[in-house]
């Protein structure tokens, strides 16, 4: 049997967020945390209940749920309308069984394009293919004025469970998306090493505007470039010409950095101060000779005039907080300012003297500038080859993620309890870092908070699990006494008790979990930091991210690469919705 939802387009895309639909009530004591906001439809829903039809009725728009997705027994018939029930738990949606009605396809697009700017809203490509356009059925009831709102005396509980398995499922799709990225030994170290030649160029680029030095050991340059360049050949089939354009864009770099580096060596031997002294009486002279030209052609004038005109504007621009309000077209001023300058322009381009002595002004004041702040000639052109670089790289970094293929997800080496304990195996990994891993992940699921990840947040963390983990028989080892001491020169570093913290060689999950620690404000930064640090096992990163910011907070950015294919996200639901129904035992 299938049951029709009335909803408004915002609490339709709320639903988006958690792949889920709750009672109104639920949303202002969960400990969701995410940005959208249930509002409360008089005309559809209850407070504390969802309102469910058999019967078609109109409305703009209607969730059509399979009596599959529904919790029977919590089903309400409501007296004297036949049709309706009353539902007071959390709807979870499943492919295949739940569907979509828009009234009209302009409501169907407004509300795709609304989805397209909020980040929360991942699961609308998801469910796309179960959007349709109808508007049959019968007048809908407005509940607000034929229904009572009572109370639902399981509404603690049902909050409860939410909770839980909105941490749970962050953290299994989090463990899914790293599993599903992550990097061999070879791609891993094809990554660091563009990103290394990203940060060295970044770093010539400034060793080259301030000291004004020419290219120091462009060799070791050209053989990162060239180890790259052959890394990738071997990993990809399909070649690309970008590291060999990098090449000849660094050879122009050092042609370039040593003319810039001659002419201010050359700059060094000169009196700067007498320099420019005699410069700026040079054009002193000429400024003069400018002005005696604008008198005797009655250029002076038209100058003043002009003068005058750009000084109104400026004016009127500070009435309005702007540094320039032009009179617009049309008016008087407008129409005399495009003759004056049209006038002066003319009498620049005919009169070879005057055009020949504000070109000498020009490039006395270039001069004075350049000896004033150590700028040359190659200066912009430099720059805009670094920023071409800059572009290379991005482009060569971006080609090795989209052409790296997917990993295989399994997720049988993760044990979920009904009360929600959670257990995950490695077998790879040393027991103490193992049993570590375990006790951080259980305590934020056991945990759940609507508060952003902070500092204090995860200052906290650490304290609580190293307390725990200090009663654990792993502790006592070698790789356990590592975690530990770890764990307190980082909780001191960030207390400023001590200069440096140091994260163990050997212990890959323990690595992990640190990345997760330092850089605990995006699915970016953990990348980032681990690339750069050269750690493999980011899936227990993503997966205490996923559980610290629970399924509702997660950005599409991080879950669309799963969403993409339903070959991927198919086994991870089913195993989702087998952890939600041990839950409710």
């Amino acid at each position: 049997m299938i049951y029709y939802i009335n909803v408004t387009s915002w609490n339709l895309l709320e639903s988006f967020v958690t792949e889920s639909l709750s009672p109104h009530a639920f949303y202002s004591e969960r400990s969701f945390g995410n940005n959208l906001s249930r509002y409360l439809d008089g005309g559809h829903e209850l407070s504390e209940f969802l309102v469910l039809s058999t019967r078609e009725t109109k409305s703009e728009y209607s969730i059509l749920v399979d009596e599959e997705l529904l919790d029977k027994e919590s089903l309400s018939p409501v007296r004297s309308h036949s049709t309706l029930f009353t539902y007071n738990k959390t709807i979870y949606y499943k492919k295949g069984l739940v569907s979509f009605r828009f009234s009209t396809e302009d409501l169907l697009n407004a509300l795709e394009a609304e989805a397209h700017i909020l980040l929360d809203v991942k699961c609308i490509e998801k469910y796309k293919a179960d959007f349709f356009i109808g508007n049959r059925g019968y007048k809908s009831v407005d509940v607000s004025s034929k229904l009572s709102n009572g109370l639902s005396f399981d509404r603690v509980n049902h909050v409860s469970i939410d909770n839980k398995f909105n941490a749970l499922k962050g953290a299994i799709i989090g463990y899914a998306r790293g599993i599903l990225t992550s990097s061999n030994s070879s791609e891993q170290a094809l990554k660091s090493d563009l990103v290394a030649i990203k940060n060295l160029f970044a770093g010539l680029n400034t060793s080259i505007m301030m000291s004004g030095d020419a290219v120091q050991n462009p060799d070791s340059i050209i053989m990162s470039i060239q180890k790259a360049k052959s890394a990738y050949d071997i990993l990809r089939q399909i070649k690309t010409n970008l590291f060999d354009i990098l090449l000849q864009q660094f050879k122009e770099i050092q042609e370039l950095a040593l003319k810039r580096s001659e002419e201010l060596s050359a700059n060094k031997f000169v009196d700067k101060v007498a320099e420019i002294k005699r410069l700026e009486d040079k054009k002193e002279e000429i400024e003069h000779l400018i002005y005696g030209i604008e008198v005797d052609n009655n250029l002076s004038d038209l100058l003043s005039e002009l003068e005058c005109i750009k000084d109104q504007e400026r004016m009127n621009g500070m009435k309005v907080g702007k540094s320039r309000l032009y009179f617009k077209k049309g008016t008087h001023e407008y129409e005399r300012k495009a003759y004056l300058k049209e006038e002066i322009s003319r009498f620049e381009s005919t009169h070879s003297e005057y055009k020949s002595l504000l070109e000498q002004k020009r490039e006395i004041n270039d001069r004075i500038f350049k000896l004033s702040s150590n700028s040359t000639i190659y200066d912009n052109v430099i720059l805009g080859i670094f920023a071409r670089i800059s572009d290379i790289i991005n482009d060569l970094i971006k080609k090795v993620n989209d052409t790296e293929e997917l990993n295989d997800v399994t997720l049988n080496n993760i044990e979920v309890q009904s009360n929600g304990n959670i257990c995950v195996k490695v077998a790879s990994a040393s027991q103490a870092e193992v049993e570590y891993f375990n006790v951080a992940l259980s305590y934020i699921i056991a945990n759940p908070t609507s508060e952003p990840i902070s500092d204090a947040l995860i200052l906290n963390l650490i304290k609580e699990t190293g307390i725990i983990y200090k009663s654990l028989p792993s502790s006592s080892s070698a790789e356990g006494n590592a975690i530990l001491q770890c764990l307190r020169q980082y909780w001191g570093y960030k207390n400023r008790r001590v200069p440096s913290f140091s994260i163990p060689n050997d212990l890959n999950v323990f690595q992990s979990i640190m990345s997760f620690y330092v850089k605990p404000f995006g699915y970016d930064q953990i990348e980032r930091y681990m690339l750069n640090k050269r750690y493999a096992e980011k899936s227990y990163a993503f997966m205490l991210w996923g559980a610290c910011l629970g399924y509702a907070s997660l950005p599409k950015t991080f879950t669309n690469i799963i969403y993409q294919d339903s070959e991927l996200y198919k086994p991870i639901d089913e195993y989702l919705e087998t952890i939600r129904k041990g839950l409710l035992e």
